[in-house]
């Protein structure tokens, strides 16, 4: 999709945090693409010149059955996390 104006990114932010007050809401900047959105799981804590990184849950795609549903499930919850 093309925007027809820039995006009013502390509006976007904001509203996230609203819409999600028990998430993490986000943004980087690189250049002149900017990355924002909200998850469950903090990326990461800056503090005191240090960075801490947390590991993200895996994720699958929804099966077309709910035997494949199920199979997905299992493996996300046996998979070990690096």
């Amino acid at each position: 999709m093309e925007l027809t104006s820039r995006p009013q990114f502390s509006k976007l932010l904001n509203e996230l945090s609203i819409k999600y007050p028990k998430c993490y809401t986000f943004a980087f900047q690189k250049n002149e693409s900017i990355f924002i959105g909200t998850s469950p799981e903090k990326l990461a804590k800056f503090s005191n010149g240090w960075i801490e990184v947390d590991a993200l849950a895996g994720s699958a795609p929804r099966g077309l059955t709910l035997e494949e549903d199920i199979k997905y499930e299992q493996f996300l919850l046996t998979v070990k996390k690096i």
